[in-house]
């Protein structure tokens, strides 16, 4: 739920068998329902420490909740804190009984609330204005001489599943589909779209059970806008530093304004694909001249065989007579 209201929408293999999204909302204030909310994961840690993120999950592993108070993330269990006596606590997220059957992806965040709480907790809700954040905005971000990719699959944890981005030329989005349909908002009912798609290549390794990443050795990847695709390569300077995503000749990136779907796959363990979708062959609209000329070409042929068929009787009844 409310999924494209995200600044960036990031996709990853974060533990045995599970794929999980990570939203980065600059207005989550304004975002009255988020969800399903889940645990946090040791590579969503990394990626809110590097953009000094306030962590909002529904609790998770021993191992990874300390590792989240290691990196000195302020981040929030909605899941304990809506059930405790704090009326202000109870204002973060809730559980919708509609989705119950769906438990536990029936738990969702309410931003207001979590700006309320989070305010009143002291911690600070803006970023570091001296930090860059290396995004690079501007009108349309399509890059000139890339490939055509009207759709590109990508593919998670050894075949764990795949998302295909198709690209919606009357929108100018690629619109998210997984198993074999497209996404949509539970509430709404809006198609989960997005203006771009970066696919970042990284270092990833499994600790325990679960995904993390050496982001600070940096990778390759794609960018994709407006139905066309490019490689890229990135580099985090240091653990806490986001992602400064260049093109090959080592220009800054520029993205589309919008919101953005970032996948992250391992180099080996993981693959993307691109093609272009060529349309099935429809047959020319009829112009008035053409109707015309089929008009006169039908009534011509009736009257031909009109005629040829009173010439015809006409002949037989005259031989039937004379005989």
């Amino acid at each position: 739920v409310n999924a494209v209201k995200a600044g960036i929408l990031i996709e990853a293999y974060v533990s045995r068998g599970v794929v999980r999204c990570l939203g980065l909302y600059t207005n989550i204030g304004e975002v009255e329902a988020i969800g399903g909310t889940r645990s946090t994961r040791l590579l969503f840690n990394q990626i809110a420490n590097i953009y000094d993120a306030i962590l909002i999950h529904g609790g998770g592993f021993g191992m990874v909740l300390e590792d989240a108070d290691s990196k000195g993330l302020d981040h929030f269990n909605i899941d304990s804190l809506y059930r405790s006596s704090d009326p202000l606590a109870q204002k973060v997220g809730y559980r919708d009984k509609q989705y119950r059957r769906y438990a536990p992806n029936d738990l969702f965040g309410y931003g207001p609330g979590i700006v309320e709480y989070v305010e009143a907790q002291g911690v600070r809700t803006t970023q570091p204005e001296d930090k860059d954040y290396y995004l690079n905005f501007v009108e349309d971000a399509t890059p000139a001489e890339g490939e055509i990719a009207d759709e590109i699959t990508i593919w998670y944890g050894k075949n764990t599943k795949n998302t295909v981005m198709k690209y919606n030329p009357s929108t100018g989005k690629y619109e998210y589909n997984q198993y074999g349909k497209v996404m949509t908002d539970q509430i709404t009912g809006e198609v989960e779209s997005f203006n771009n798609v970066v696919i970042l290549q990284a270092a990833v390794f499994e600790n325990y059970i679960y995904t993390e990443a050496n982001f600070h050795v940096g990778g390759t990847g794609y960018y994709a806008c407006g139905g066309k695709i490019i490689p890229i390569v990135w580099e985090c300077k240091t653990e806490n530093d986001p992602f400064n995503i260049k093109t090959l000749d080592g220009e800054p990136l520029h993205i589309n304004v919008g919101n953005t779907y970032m996948a992250i796959i391992g180099f080996d363990t993981e693959r993307v694909e691109w093609a272009e979708v060529i349309p099935p062959e429809t047959e020319p609209p009829v112009t008035e001249a053409e109707e015309t000329v089929a008009e006169t070409t039908t009534e011509t042929i009736a009257e031909t065989a009109a005629e040829t068929t009173e010439e015809t009787v006409a002949e037989t009844t005259a031989e039937t007579t004379a005989g």
